[in-house]
């Protein structure tokens, strides 16, 4: 037998000339994932027996790679994260909001939130310092322990207060025409005590893009009010006639 690497003869089991050992099976390389070939070595070596290493048999294993992890764990946490997000901070429903009821004052506003004075058993309010904007006057107050009917005049209350709406009680007959002087009002009732005066004559000049005025009165009561002022001159988008202050909750 001769050696297959260098044809010199073999004994042995093994090459005579490059030793190559053919006593050791040659691994199978169908069953595993190693290479196995014969490598020239850079420069010539002999071993300590004398024999060269002009040829040597190598082995070189190679490992599997490892798989690519899928980003699509990710990608859903990402997306599951987005949903949290626009539920928390989306667009807030305001099919309610939208209701004209709403803009008025769930209760009496306090005798707190006004300037006044006691004289003759009545308060006397003369001015809105309060901070919600919206606004009902009682029909009467509580001050230390004695009950005080508002008074029948009432001063320039909301002039240069800003407010959304103001509700009015019935019992008000006198207000001087600046009392909604910019005060920005947009939702007004005005009750049908009110009268035609030199002091109330006027008053509708001061009001400026109101959507809705509530009256108590008729609309032949508000033509004697306002001293039959055109249409035109009244900026309110409308006018409600014959109006009942409990309805506007």
């Amino acid at each position: 037998m001769k050696c297959e690497s260098c044809g010199a003869p073999v004994e042995n089991g093994k090459c005579t000339y490059c030793g190559r050992d053919y006593s050791i099976p040659v691994p199978n390389t169908q069953q595993s994932n190693a290479s196995n070939k014969y490598v020239k070595p850079a420069s010539p070596n002999t071993d300590p027996a004398g024999k060269s290493n002009k040829y040597r048999y190598t082995y070189s294993g190679t490992s599997p790679k490892p798989k690519k992890k899928s980003g699509c764990g990710t990608i859903v946490i990402i997306l599951i994260v987005l949903c949290v997000i626009g539920a928390i901070f989306g667009e807030p429903d305001n099919s309610e909001t939208e209701d004209t009821s709403s803009v008025w004052a769930a209760g009496i506003t306090p005798i707190d939130d006004f300037e006044y004075y006691l004289d003759g058993g009545k308060v006397y309010l003369q001015d809105y310092t309060g901070h919600d904007d919206k606004v009902r006057v009682g029909t009467s107050y509580e001050i230390d322990g004695k009950e005080y009917a508002v008074a029948d005049t009432i001063e320039d209350l909301f002039c240069l207060n800003r407010v959304e709406s103001v509700i009015l009680p019935e019992g008000i007959i006198n207000m001087p025409k600046n009392t909604f002087n910019s005060c920005g009002a947009e939702y007004l009732y005005l009750p049908k005590s009110l009268k035609t005066t030199d002091e109330n004559n006027g008053f509708y000049t001061y009001l400026h893009d109101v959507e809705k005025i509530y009256y108590g009165g008729s609309e032949e009561e508000w033509a004697a009010l306002t001293n039959n002022a055109e249409r035109a001159d009244i900026e309110a988008t409308e006018i409600i006639y014959n109006a009942n202050p409990e309805d506007l909750k």
